[in-house]
């Protein structure tokens, strides 16, 4: 079982050296970093708020928690692989998630061995989902046999199709794009995006590589912004129909549509597939892009995934963000032909009538 650790909570990795420093005897400062980070996430009750029927309570923050641990297990880098490979072992199923996505992030090779028991034994699904993802993004082709194997799961099965698929396809290559989204990761402009006043600005390449810049419609086009589930969600199809049946409407609007996914570019692109899309599908590495916008990226259960709120934004062509709907579940947002009826009559109130308080 983890001790939990008596010293108070601080996020910042290099105080957290010096502080484990001066309160720890026979564990070097580096090693506690590492113990101090995974303490954060086992102390946080996240059961309160877990289920399939989304987050009661939105103004819950156990997403930062997770997403900062990940972030500094990131930031720790590959020195500090075999506390990480440890740490699959734990009690805690949150700790093994926050470890597994931090090794698939850095592409650590050596975890193979111990992924591969978590695909096959854990009694988490998030665990075993997110296991079979790391292992496709460390390139493990041990593992290849027992991705395509696996019965159990609607989501990891999923999952486990999508790591062969990139194990049969993908080089050995760092994904350094979303190393470097991870590490970048600063959480004093998470939610600073505000209704009324101007939308902060990115730049965000969709799937087939093309950057695409918002400042850069400012003057010329309203743009909505619309952050996906991901491929196997239901819900976010039925959204892609629509948008492909109203392209004609969007464009007589004179309204530049982006969908947004919070993964990489393996599993982005997974959900576009052979499809030329109208619109572009943007790649927000890490949720960075979503974390100013409000967009929590690591929130809840749905599916058996731990994966951001629906969430739709409106931009005027001044840049001025006039509409911003997080969604506390995955059916609660507005549909495709709402938003542009939202847009054409100018009046950006909405609420859905089972949306979770």
């Amino acid at each position: 079982m983890r001790t939990k650790n008596f010293f108070p909570i601080c996020v910042f990795p290099v105080l957290l050296i010096v502080l484990a420093s001066t309160v720890t005897v026979g564990i070097s400062a580096e090693a506690n970093t590492i113990k101090l980070i995974l303490d954060r996430v086992s102390n946080h009750d996240f059961e309160k708020n877990s289920g399939y029927d989304g987050v009661p309570d939105t103004g819950d923050k156990a997403w930062r928690v997770r997403i900062l641990a990940i972030r500094d297990l990131v930031r720790a880098g590959e020195a500090h692989a075999g506390e990480m490979v440890a740490a699959l072992g734990d009690s805690n199923r949150h700790v093994r998630h926050v470890a597994t996505v931090a090794i698939g992030v850095l592409q650590l090779k050596e975890a193979g061995p111990k992924l591969m028991e978590l695909l096959a034994e854990d009694n988490d699904p998030v665990v075993r989902g997110q296991a079979a993802q790391a292992l496709g993004q460390i390139g493990y082709r041990k593992a290849l046999k027992a991705l395509e194997e696996v019965k159990v799961g609607r989501n990891v099965i999923h999952r486990a199709k999508l790591a062969a698929l990139r194990l049969k396809t993908a080089g050995d290559s760092k994904n350094t794009v979303l190393l470097e989204a991870w590490k970048g990761l600063d959480e004093k402009t998470f939610e600073t995006m505000e209704v009324g006043k101007g939308a902060p600005d990115f730049t965000l390449k969709d799937t087939k590589g093309k950057a695409w810049t918002l400042s850069e419609l400012k003057g010329k086009k309203t743009v909505v912004l619309i952050w996906i589930f991901a491929d196997w969600c239901p819900v976010c199809q039925h959204e892609f129909h629509d948008l492909t049946e109203m392209e004609g409407q969007f464009k007589d609007a004179d309204v530049q549509v982006f969908t947004i996914e919070c993964h990489d570019l393996h599993r982005s692109q997974a959900i576009v597939g052979q499809e030329d899309l109208w619109w572009p599908h943007l790649v927000d590495n890490a949720g960075a892009i979503g974390a100013f916008y409000g967009v929590d990226p690591m929130e809840f259960v749905v599916h058996d995934e731990w994966i951001n709120r629906p969430a739709t934004i409106i931009i005027d062509k001044k840049g001025v963000v006039r509409f911003a709907y997080n969604g506390t579940y995955w059916g609660d947002r507005p549909t495709i032909p709402q938003t542009l009826e939202m847009i054409k009559n100018n009046s950006y109130k909405f609420e859905h009538p089972q949306r979770r308080k």
